[in-house]
């Protein structure tokens, strides 16, 4: 009887010594600057932002990104408005002709991150 104990102690001891040497887990370091661009928000390009602008007029349109250096802007009418991207995050866009487009911006990797419907209407003087 006194050799079941001795087991049954002994397997408990060692279970417990077991579980206080367990190597912890090792902790990730994170860069100040790659934590700061985890927080960022991030441009959806399938969030797509609706702009009103008159024919024969500009509109100046803030977009939530900031490089933009070597975008690429496609539009599917760009007869209907013109636009132009300018540093940082910023659109101008004129209205040329009534009508709508679609217009999609991407980075230097060509990767989307911004889409816009662009809808140009007459101006309210020439009635609508």
């Amino acid at each position: 009887m006194k050799s079941v104990v001795l087991m049954a102690v002994t397997a408990s001891v060692l279970t417990v010594s077991a579980m206080q040497h367990r190597p912890a887990a090792a902790q990730e370091y994170v860069l100040p600057q790659e934590e700061a661009e985890k927080r960022k928000p991030k441009p959806n390009p399938d969030d797509v932002q609706q702009i009103e602008v008159e024919a024969g007029k500009m509109q100046i349109v803030r977009i939530p990104v900031e490089d933009l250096k070597r975008a690429v802007v496609m539009s599917s009418h760009p007869e209907v408005a013109d636009v132009h991207v300018e540093e940082p995050g910023m659109l101008f866009v004129n209205g040329r002709t009534p009508g709508q487009t679609v217009v999609v911006i991407a980075d230097d990797k060509k990767n989307p991150v911004y889409t816009g419907k662009i809808i140009v209407v007459l101006p309210e003087d020439q009635g609508g």
